[in-house]
């Protein structure tokens, strides 16, 4: 052994190192002939390809329930040129995957494969997004399949506890405010689905952002194969309706078998082009975005009240809200909702100390670096603003905040957003163990 060498002392933390610079270079969109707005992503070594084709249209612009999630389930199932079989061994044969998910105001199908095999891959991929044909026996499979998810999901507390939650907080004559149950599975027919591919899937609805190490070899045959043809539509309009928050500020649901509560807590917020989204987005990391945060020392660590607690800022294009979400040990369900509201009320009085606020920010930065770190992550970023409505210098702007985070203006902030009066709370679980 070296006698220059000292002994690590593992009772100390290593130094906290700062990153120098962290920026991100937005992408600027290209135009296709056809008008379609292209965000191109390149870099990296690895000559791997990523297509996502981002459609304005998600739950809110339905007829009925569950239109929009079974419509893009189903395109990997057949189309004009190719049935299931085909294209289940296509995908196979290249290595390629595809995925497809609604989102509440947009949709979004996607590919990734090597780029030797675009060729291979590109016939059966635009032709699976452009003309599904929707085949009436895997519709009646995928139905089973989704309702046999319902009813397993139904009897978990924490799913009881997200529909009592969102029901209360959309409000009554929300069209959100009612999640899908099994009868509105057995109520869609693939004529539905049809009409709703209909509407979303045209160009005027349509961007694509391509990331990866991208040749002009890709994005030629992505011209060839959306970029040519303009189909005339307009964009879906879509009526996103925020909020009613006209319902019950607090709600229990009795799961009388359940062996542990699962609790919900939200307070409607700003949304994201808000100026002060992003320093709410900071204090409710110090809440309870990290394994050190006030919540977890609390309540998990210190009290073992419950095996997980968190707090996070959920934006969405046309609302957000600060959810406090944890699964807790039944018979201290009330103290739980008491600790959550003392550490709220404590970052409205005190100043964070200047150790816990650093920390707390350096976690974030290494969590927020990690999402620009190849050409892909940055390019579901780019994806993540349009359908969740940010803008080209959030990125930038959040590291911003950051940096410059300091405890008299979070406790501003949270006298501003922490209003205990705003809070709407579900819990899931056994009523009588709960002493509520």
């Amino acid at each position: 052994m070296d006698k220059n060498h000292k002994p690590i002392d593992r009772t100390v933390a290593p130094p906290i190192k700062d990153f120098d610079d962290l920026r991100l270079d937005y992408p600027k969109p290209t135009a296709l002939p056809n008008g379609v707005p292209m965000y191109v992503v390149s870099g990296g070594d690895q000559e791997v390809f990523k297509i996502e084709l981002v459609y304005r249209g998600g739950e809110f612009a339905q007829d009925k329930k569950l239109e929009a999630t079974m419509a893009v389930d189903m395109l990997q199932f057949g189309s004009e040129k190719y049935d299931q079989k085909a294209i289940s061994e296509t995908l196979d044969f290249y290595g390629a995957s595809f995925d497809a998910e609604s989102h509440l105001g947009y949709v979004i199908v996607s590919i990734k494969a090597l780029n030797r095999c675009l060729d291979g891959v590109m016939p059966v991929f635009a032709d699976m997004v452009l003309h599904p044909s929707y085949p009436e026996n895997h519709f009646e499979i995928l139905k089973e399949n989704k309702k046999d998810s319902i009813r397993t999901s139904e009897r978990k507390t924490s799913v009881i506890a997200r529909k009592a939650m969102v029901r209360e907080y959309l409000g009554k004559g929300h069209p959100m405010a009612e999640t899908a149950t099994e009868m509105d599975v057995d109520d869609l027919t693939t004529d539905d689905l049809r009409m709703y591919h209909s509407k979303f899937c045209h160009t005027a609805n349509l961007t694509i952002i391509l990331s990866g190490l991208i040749t002009e070899e890709i994005k030629q045959s992505v011209i060839k194969y959306f970029g040519t043809t303009a189909d005339g539509a307009k964009e879906l309009e879509i009526a996103m309706i925020p909020p009613l928050l006209s319902g019950k500020k607090f709600v229990v649901t009795d799961c009388k078998d359940s062996v542990q509560a699962s609790l919900i807590m939200r307070i409607p917020t700003i949304t994201r082009q808000h100026p002060d989204f992003l320093k709410l987005h900071v204090l409710c990391i110090v809440l309870g975005g990290y394994p050190g945060s006030r919540l977890m020392m609390n309540v998990r660590e210190q009290k073992g009240y419950t095996y997980h607690i968190q707090a996070s800022l959920c934006g969405n294009l046309n609302h957000s809200f600060i959810s406090v979400t944890a699964e807790i040990d039944t018979k201290h369900t009330a103290e739980v909702i008491s600790e959550v509201k003392a550490e709220m009320r404590r970052l409205r009085e005190e100043l964070i100390p200047d150790e816990e606020l650093k920390v707390a920010c350096s976690y974030t930065m290494g969590m927020i670096a990690s999402t620009i770190d190849n050409p892909f992550s940055i390019g579901v970023h780019v994806g993540s603003m349009i359908v969740f409505g940010g803008y080209p210098e959030y990125f930038n702007k959040k590291v911003e905040e950051i940096n410059n985070a300091s405890a008299e203006n979070l406790r501003e902030i949270a006298r501003k957003y922490l209003k205990e009066e705003d809070i709407f709370i579900s819990v899931a679980g056994a009523k009588s163990i709960m002493k509520l």
